[in-house]
């Protein structure tokens, strides 16, 4: 019991860690529903060691029944927040040290086109924090100069490019992933955008 306790704790710490250090590689253990239903396992397996034989059965059922409410009230709580979108981050260019990914995200009545930069260190790549470029997504082909069409990476620049053809351009450190020029914003000034 000790040893599943302690198992249970140390994939919940590693859950956290990934969350924070953002990890895409340890993503499937940072959801919020594994730390439930490590806690209802946990609380189970304690509450089985310490009860006498007759109810054991009994209150295991109803923890799953617990958890199991607990389960759906969290999951609608996030649908309606929007917290954990079904739409997973896209590999739009790739350099030696860099994958530049880009992130879907509805706002107002459109949907932007978020870039971050992922480092490419196998198992232990891990997701930039800062946006490093925002487009429009596509838009049924209105507004080309705002959409975005595809990026280069080379070394330290990543060039993105317009459906109008244009290009934009941005440096970045590659150790923190952080731009070091501004940010390309082809979202805040956008048709239909306050500005």
């Amino acid at each position: 019991m000790f040893w599943f306790a302690g198992s249970a704790v140390a994939v919940t710490v590693l859950a956290g860690i990934t969350t924070t250090l953002r990890y895409p590689a340890l993503t499937p253990i940072s959801h919020p529903f594994l730390a439930i239903l490590i806690a209802a396992v946990m609380v189970i397996i304690a509450l089985r060691g310490v009860l006498p034989e007759s109810t054991e059965r009994l209150v295991a059922q109803a923890c799953t029944g617990l958890f199991a409410v607990i389960v759906a009230v969290v999951g609608a709580v996030l649908h309606s927040a929007g917290e954990f979108s079904p739409r997973q981050p896209e590999v739009v260019a790739a350099g030696t040290d860099v994958q530049v990914v880009s992130w879907r995200q509805d706002d107002m009545s459109r949907q932007l086109l978020l870039l971050r930069l992922r480092s490419r260190d196998g198992l232990l790549s891990r997701d930039g924090t800062t946006d490093v470029a925002c487009f429009l997504d596509k838009v049924g082909g209105a507004y080309p100069d705002w959409t975005f069409a595809s990026a280069t990476v080379t070394g330290d620049l990543l060039v993105a490019r317009t459906a109008d053809g244009q290009e934009w351009r941005v440096t970045f450190d590659p150790a923190t992933l952080r731009p070091t020029t501004p940010a390309i914003d082809r979202c805040t000034a956008a048709p239909g955008y306050p500005g």
